[in-house]
């Protein structure tokens, strides 16, 4: 019984399979018929439609050109013969204006770290001190020296003044008053060395706080308390000076003259732009050429400073930097979204008196911003497009409208792009496909 139904089960499947491929068939052959039916009476009705220029036709002959289609809208601009500035762009990093490594001038003790890692510190500001105490022992022997010494000198000069006084009324030799003086001589040297002993016991103990020579960011702290240095040899920390700071960056060997013939004229700005999310633009200043080119690279490395008041560059820190190299005087420049890219080159398209188009290679073209510098085929005052070229075509009419202005209800005409479209491979055939479909 089960072998009996598996047989019939596989008789029914097979008799299924040959009825779906017959019915497939079947259809297949009528929808292809009534396919090529009606695509021949879609092709007389739409030439039909394309002559009466019906606009719910075919892209026939009754479209934009002839048919009383509108022109197309575009944004033009004038070719213009003025002075552009060549700008090169390079990636530079922030430096810092100068940096420190600072140690101790004295073997000692650290008793205490006055600053945080990464702290702003001031100029003069105590940043770590010293067991002051040896130090502070030497000042007061040097002091008590100073006075022991001055008072013998005082001594001195009381005793010259009355034996000069004496000698003078015969009393005693002169020699004897020489003998005196000799010695208040040698007493006023022994008072000065113990004002220098004095003043260097002094500086001394201020060597034991150290503090900030200038403005500064500090960096992590590489000794603590308890911790001993020594004189001239441990740095306790380093600083940056980042107010102002420098951006460090390298153009090509050969656009140093055309810089220095700039930085001639006054001072040369920089745009410095962050690499971050704000892509900040920053005004900086050039200060500084490289007297040296770099023969690995053929480049030469310069500075610019910036203010950094707020702290936006860190040194390190990658930045883009535009720099104006050179100026080109009397040149010929239009905006640089005019040219455009063709299978045969660059082309520009060129407005005409009567409000049409025509189409002009770009042979040599340098672009300078947004600006394109143009060495030769156009004069200045000619109009060319800088928005709207795709529908254009040689000889096409167009309309100038204002940037982000809105088009014209006319489009492209009432019925289709019409004969003028025909013109660049959307004519009678258009209207026998729009047709068709």
């Amino acid at each position: 019984m089960q072998i009996g139904f598996l047989k019939l089960s596989a008789i029914v499947a097979v008799l299924a399979v040959a009825g779906g491929a017959t019915y497939y068939y079947s259809n297949h052959k009528t929808a292809t018929a009534s396919i090529a039916a009606n695509a021949g009476k879609g092709d007389k009705s739409g030439k039909d439609v394309a002559k009466s220029g019906d606009p719910k036709g075919g892209q026939g002959k009754g479209g934009a050109g002839k048919g009383g289609g509108r022109p197309v809208p575009v944004v033009l601009a004038t070719v213009e013969k003025r002075d552009v500035p060549i700008t090169l762009n390079a990636v530079g990093r922030a430096e810092a204006f100068s940096t420190v490594s600072l140690r101790s001038r004295l073997d000692g003790q650290v008793l205490a770290v006055d600053i945080q890692p990464g702290q702003f510190v001031k100029k003069g500001q105590a940043l770590f001190r010293l067991d002051s105490g040896p130090a502070d022992a030497q000042f007061r022997q040097a002091q008590g020296n100073l006075l022991r010494d001055q008072a013998q000198l005082a001594k001195a000069r009381a005793d010259l003044d009355r034996y000069s006084d004496l000698a003078r009324k015969g009393f005693v030799s002169p020699s004897a008053v020489d003998g005196y003086r000799s010695a208040v001589e040698a007493l006023e040297g022994t008072v000065k060395l113990d004002q220098a002993a004095v003043d260097f016991a002094k500086l001394q103990f201020d060597f034991t706080t150290v503090r900030a020579p200038m403005d500064g960011v500090a960096g992590a702290i590489l000794v603590f308390p308890g911790g001993n240095v020594k004189a001239n040899d441990t740095v306790v920390v380093v600083l940056n000076q980042m107010q102002p700071i420098y951006v460090n960056f390298a153009i090509p060997e050969s656009q140093l003259d055309g810089v220095r013939a700039l930085q001639k004229k006054g001072p040369i700005r920089v745009q410095v732009e962050t690499r971050d999310g704000s892509r900040t633009q920053l005004a900086t200043r050039l200060v500084f050429i490289d007297n040296t080119i770099d023969t690995s690279t053929g480049t030469i490395t310069l500075k610019a400073a910036y203010p950094n008041a707020d702290l936006r560059l860190t040194p390190g820190q990658f930045v883009d930097v535009k720099l104006v190299t050179r100026i080109m005087t009397d040149a010929i420049a239009m905006p640089i979204e005019a040219m455009q890219m063709s299978p045969n080159g660059n082309i520009v398209f060129v407005a005409t008196a009567d409000n049409k188009v025509e189409i002009r290679p770009v042979k040599q073209s340098m672009p300078a911003g947004s600006m394109l510098v143009v060495p030769e085929g156009f004069q200045a005052g000619e109009r060319v497009v800088i928005d709207g070229q795709l529908r254009l075509f040689p000889g096409a009419s167009i309309e100038a409208r204002t940037p982000g202005g809105e088009v014209g209800k006319g489009g492209a005409g009432k019925s289709g792009t019409g004969e003028g479209a025909g013109k660049s491979g959307t004519g009678e055939s258009g209207g026998k496909s729009g047709a068709k479909s």
